[in-house]
C-alpha cells in the first residue's frame, strides 16, 4: 500500500483551536502519537483518521468540536479505515454553554464515530457532557475492536438552549 500521509509524528503539548475542517485531520499516515493537546472548539472534529495506521492519542483534553455540523462528522474523534489505533485517557467535553458563538444544536451528535477499523482500542476516556446524541457511533465494519470505560454524561439540551 502506497503512503502517502505523514509518518513517525508526534504532537505533543498543543493548543489546536477554530479550524473549519477539523482540529487534527490526516489520511494515510503512519506510526503517529498525539499526547497532551488541547483541542477546542473546531468546526469539524476534534481528530479526525482516515486510513491510518498505527498511532495513539492519548491524555488529550478536547472540547466543543464539530461546531454547526449535523452528520456523522459531527464527533470530538473520527476513526475510519484505521488499523492499530490506541484512543486512551482522553477527556472530552461539549460546553454547550459557551458564549462567545451562538450554539443551536447539541454539538458534537457523538463522541466517537467509528467505521472500519481493525485492531484498534477505545479504552478508558473521561467524557462530561460531551456530546448530545450518543457516546459511541458505530457505523459498521469493525473487527477486533476494544472498546470500554469511556464514561460519558449527556447535556440537558433545554437546559442549554439546544437542538437535539
Amino acid at each position: 500500500k502506497k503512503w502517502v500521509g505523514m509518518a513517525t509524528v508526534m504532537v505533543t503539548a498543543n493548543r489546536i483551536e477554530w479550524n473549519r475542517l477539523a482540529g487534527i485531520k490526516l489520511y494515510q499516515s503512519n506510526t503517529m502519537q498525539f499526547t497532551g493537546n488541547s483541542i477546542d472548539h473546531n468546526f469539524g472534529p476534534g481528530i479526525f483518521l482516515h486510513g491510518c495506521r498505527s498511532g495513539t492519542i492519548c491524555g488529550n483534553v478536547i472540547r466543543s468540536s464539530s461546531v454547526e455540523i449535523e452528520d456523522d462528522l459531527s464527533t470530538h474523534i473520527y476513526l475510519e479505515d484505521c488499523l492499530g489505533v490506541a484512543v486512551t485517557g482522553n477527556s472530552l467535553w461539549g460546553w454547550f454553554e459557551r458564549k462567545e458563538f451562538s450554539l443551536k444544536i447539541a454539538a458534537p451528535y457523538y463522541n466517537f464515530v467509528i467505521k472500519n477499523n481493525r485492531d484498534c482500542t477505545i479504552v478508558g476516556n473521561a467524557i462530561f457532557e460531551g456530546s448530545g446524541r450518543e457516546n459511541i457511533r458505530d457505523l459498521g465494519g469493525n473487527e477486533n475492536i476494544g472498546i470500554s470505560e469511556n464514561m460519558a454524561s449527556f447535556p440537558d439540551a433545554q437546559l442549554y438552549g439546544l437542538k437535539n
